[in-house]
């Protein structure tokens, strides 16, 4: 099976309505700064974005290890892997 690319992932999801979601993570205190320039790249694309905290990372992704930021948008939806995972199984199916 041939890679797929992210835009095509993307057309993907939205034409058979899976879900999907996107965080970016940090994991040293220079990657953080990193982060914070972000939102204001995104505010000018008309893109909304916000930092997750800590605690909303451990309750909805507990497996997911982000020692310092992670950053979100509404732009995106949300998905576990494996419910990923199991609806690109029936596309490929299809």
């Amino acid at each position: 099976m041939k890679p797929i690319a992210v835009g095509t992932l993307y057309e993907i999801c939205g034409k058979y309505g899976i879900a999907y979601w996107q965080w970016i993570v940090a994991q040293t205190s220079e990657q953080a700064q990193s982060l914070e320039e972000i939102p204001q790249h995104a505010k000018d694309l008309g893109v909304p974005t916000w930092f997750v905290s800590m605690n909303e990372l451990r309750r909805e992704e507990p497996d997911v290890q982000a020692k310092e930021a992670v950053l979100e948008s509404s732009s995106c939806r949300k998905s576990t892997t494996v419910e990923l995972a199991c609806d690109f199984s029936g596309y490929l199916e299809d």
